[in-house]
């Protein structure tokens, strides 16, 4: 991927409207998007923070686990979460954790 279309790419998950995080092998939050920042306000900003300092235990085994979905409660609003795995070729860089708004609880 040449220069421009890894800055596109990276704009382009900057401003997805759904929150995404990306959690490095050690836990730490190593990528947060503008809407993941939203949701955990009061934890901001979320880079370089550990993963089990913002989210619910529940949130922080599926990203240790790298791959799988659940249902959540974060900021009062009901969310589904679902984890991927990073990285290629067997070699595991992370987890991209996805959230999807079900509903206000």
């Amino acid at each position: 991927m040449d220069e421009a279309a890894l800055t596109l790419a990276q704009e382009a998950l900057a401003v997805m409207p759904l929150p995404l995080l990306g959690i490095a092998p050690d836990g730490m939050i190593a990528f947060a998007n503008q809407a993941a920042e939203s949701l955990f306000t009061g934890q901001a900003p979320l880079m370089g923070l550990n993963a089990d300092e913002v989210l619910p235990p529940p949130l922080v085994a599926l990203a240790s686990s790298g791959r799988g979905d659940c249902d959540s409660l974060v900021g009062g609003v009901k969310f589904h979460i679902e984890a991927h795995p990073l990285g290629g070729n067997g070699r595991h860089r992370g987890t991209l954790l996805c959230f999807t708004c079900q509903h206000p609880a």
